[in-house]
């Protein structure tokens, strides 16, 4: 795989999560067929183009090994080597209860009122959950990632939002979708978004990339030693390595349920709540 596009639609109140991921890739064979991994997804639509898009390729069987994880797509014609393909699958799941995948999680105001979210946890094989994908570390692509959300809710990503419009009458009344900027090349365990409504505070490094730290508006004003403190690593690991960081934000967010300490998604660190504030 070269190349993911995913859209992503997490419905916080039925649990529903409906999605699209367009993925561009070659084999380095002549084959007959594909495995890639998914797991707990239904597929409700499957294509395969060449790089001409028009030309759409047809499937001559279509497997699911659910002990795998895996899915298997055999086409009627070979896979030839050197000519880009395009995957375009549609998928339906749930927002899993776990604390691995793409998941609920929530949180209770000073008022007693609570208030969902939804978070990822792809380390190690969970991406699989969340979309169909070439789950192994090695398959590095860029993530291209749009998502659907209501007004009173924010969307983030490994990557900083480029556009947000709204997503019309198609989608349902009062969605929103944004529109993140195409990642750098990485492993799938690294993708991370989540859907929220949490407030945040930025500072930015002395090379001016962006930092923030996302929290529950209460507890914001906790948030200000760790923002401080991920604001003068970042200067001080490029200063000491002598390798500039890679990305144009950095963010750091306080997830209520997290199963470990903390996870390194590029541009999007997840933390349990104990551990940032």
């Amino acid at each position: 795989p070269t190349r993911y596009h995913m859209h992503i639609h997490p419905n916080l109140t039925t649990l529903d999560v409906k999605g699209q991921v367009t993925i561009d890739f070659n084999v380095e064979k002549d084959t007959f067929f594909i495995v890639l991994h998914s797991k707990n997804l239904t597929i409700t639509d499957k294509m395969v183009t060449t790089d001409r898009k028009t030309n759409r390729l047809q499937i001559s069987r279509f497997l699911e090994y659910p002990h795998g994880q895996q899915l298997y797509l055999e086409m009627k014609e070979k896979f030839r080597k050197r000519v880009n393909y395009t995957l375009i699958m549609r998928f339906a799941t749930r927002l899993s209860r776990e604390l691995e995948g793409f998941y609920l999680s929530s949180y209770t105001t000073k008022d007693g009122e609570r208030r969902y979210l939804a978070t990822t946890h792809f380390e190690p094989t969970y991406a699989r959950t969340a979309f169909p994908c070439f789950d192994e570390p090695q398959f590095k692509a860029r993530f291209k990632m749009s998502i659907f959300r209501d007004r009173f809710h924010i969307s983030l990503f490994n990557m900083p939002i480029v556009n947000t419009e709204d997503a019309g009458f198609y989608m349902g009344t009062g969605l929103l979708r944004d529109d993140f900027q195409e990642s750098v090349e990485m492993s799938t365990y690294l993708v991370a978004f989540v859907v929220c409504d949490y407030k945040h505070i930025s500072g930015r490094t002395s090379r001016d990339v962006s930092v923030s730290v996302y929290a529950p508006p209460d507890l914001i004003p906790q948030a200000k030693f760790a923002l401080d403190t991920a604001v003068s690593m970042m200067d001080h690991y490029e200063d000491f390595f002598g390798v500039d960081y890679p990305l144009p934000k950095q963010d750091l967010i306080a997830i209520p349920d997290f199963g470990v300490g903390a996870m390194e998604n590029w541009g999007l660190i997840t933390y349990r709540e104990t551990s940032i504030l």
